[in-house]
């Protein structure tokens, strides 16, 4: 392990040079596993430190705390989700279909990325790096998580294809019940996600469709 930095930590706003951003890139990277593999209370900084083959204060240097290391983590998986979804309801051929897609996507961007999914039921199960229940601060512009979803619903009502309803209800709704289907697939690796996803979307169309 390296010997400890004696530089001064880092300040928010400090521009990042090419060596720092790949640092802290690596240890953002080591927390979404650590955190997946031990929860938020089992990923200490110095296990952070060890898996990074960094002091202590090498990493917060680079972080200032251990939270901010977690709320690193959770935003580059929320980032790098709310990506592959908006690429995928961009290409759907209408606002209805766009709904299909996000669900769809999201699955798929969990199966490729399991410890993605332990992180995220992590925080949104015990509320360690926010408020119980609520996921960290990761920006004052991020959007809800039910947003993207709602705006669709409500493009597709304007385009007639579904009926009149609250959408940010039904968002909150379908996102908690994919919630429920990937926490049950983590605990149980039999359970059948695609057939989940399929009864998911049949019950959304049965509800909402025109």
């Amino acid at each position: 392990m390296s010997t400890p930095q004696r530089r001064q930590r880092r300040k928010p706003g400090d521009a990042l040079t090419f060596t720092e951003a790949a640092r802290r890139e690596q240890i953002t990277n080591l927390a979404i596993g650590l955190i997946a593999e031990h929860g938020y209370a089992g990923t200490s900084l110095a296990r952070i430190a060890e898996a990074a083959g960094l002091s202590n204060a090498a990493v917060l240097y680079h972080f200032g705390s251990k939270n901010a290391v977690l709320e690193s983590a959770y935003a580059k998986v929320i980032g790098d989700l709310a990506e592959s979804v908006s690429t995928a309801m961009s290409g759907a051929p209408s606002a209805k279909d766009s709904i299909d897609a996000y669900v769809r996507s999201l699955v798929s961007f969990m199966v490729r990325n399991p410890t993605y999914v332990r992180l995220m039921i992590e925080v949104l199960t015990t509320g360690d790096l926010g408020e119980p229940g609520q996921p960290p601060e990761v920006g004052s512009n991020t959007p809800p998580r039910w947003a993207p979803l709602a705006e669709a619903m409500t493009r597709a009502q304007t385009d007639g294809d579904l009926r009149s309803f609250d959408t940010r209800t039904y968002a909150i709704a379908l996102g908690g019940a994919l919630d429920g289907v990937f926490a049950e697939a983590l605990s149980d690796p039999g359970y059948d996600l695609n057939r989940a996803v399929d009864d998911l979307l049949d019950l959304f169309h049965r509800a909402a469709l025109a």
